[in-house]
């Protein structure tokens, strides 16, 4: 069972790089707008529902009966690159929010422009984000809860954020760039070899709690404010609900992850 599955999970990885890559690079940019939102919305709708039914059987049928014998130079090799991947995304996504952050009002012209169009790759981007799981798994590491939960959790936010656009996804999108660029960096620097960077590993933890923290903070706070463009008042009440409980379990697993 699963023969060759590194060098068939791999090939759909490349797959996922090169789609994603030029999906992105087609939406429009200086004129994006409330109706690309719109638009995108639904031909997301597909990906996110299969995506969000799919990933955790998935991954715990593959933990369950996937051996980590196989080509394991294949699976880092086929790794590193996705982390460049990743940090390059994310560091891209980071400097165009924050020039606009800058230099830009803090209202609802966020939905217009390259901010719209980056904040909008922000929320897509957690689908292909489900594929690092796979690579903890396949490359023999420990699969904690806060890594599967996380993505689950983040991939149904931002979901939801897609039904009620508005300055906490401007928030969460700015803040998880700068983290991710961070993040897939460090990882990527490791893979290559620099091993002595692992110790710096809880600053990355540090940073991720702190955007939870700010983040409960923010929503529980000015929640009704922070909408810009949503589906109806029910799906914008109910996101803000689920983020709220969402933000606070994190909070207690990275608080974990940090202690232990």
């Amino acid at each position: 069972m699963f023969e060759n599955l590194e060098k068939y999970f791999c090939g759909f990885t490349l797959f996922t790089v090169l789609s994603f890559s030029i999906y992105i690079n087609f939406m429009p940019y200086e004129d994006f707008n409330y109706k690309n939102i719109d638009i995108i919305r639904i031909q997301s709708f597909p990906l996110f529902l299969v995506a969000s039914i799919l990933y955790l059987p998935v991954i715990f049928i593959v933990k369950k009966y996937y051996i980590p014998k196989g080509d394991k130079e294949l699976l880092k090799e086929c790794n590193i690159y996705w982390n460049l991947f990743l940090s390059i995304l994310s560091g891209n996504g980071f400097l165009q929010l924050f020039y606009h952050f800058l230099y830009n009002n803090y209202d609802c012209s966020i939905i217009n422009g390259s901010t719209g169009k980056w904040i909008t790759i922000f929320c897509l981007s957690k689908i292909p984000e489900l594929l690092d799981t796979f690579f903890i798994i396949m490359r023999g590491k420990p699969l904690i809860i806060l890594q599967w939960f996380h993505h689950f959790a983040t991939l149904l936010l931002c979901w939801l954020g897609l039904y009620c656009y508005g300055l906490q996804i401007f928030d969460a999108a700015l803040i998880n760039y700068g983290i991710h660029f961070i993040m897939y960096m460090y990882f990527l620097l490791y893979d290559l070899g620099f091993k002595n960077l692992k110790k710096y590993n809880k600053v990355i933890t540090v940073l991720q709690l702190t955007q939870m923290i700010y983040m409960t903070i923010r929503i529980l706070t000015k929640y009704d404010g922070l909408a810009c463009h949503f589906y109806n008042n029910d799906i914008n009440y109910i996101a803000g609900v689920v983020a709220s409980l969402l933000y606070g379990i994190y909070i207690i697993l990275f608080g974990m992850l940090l202690v232990h």
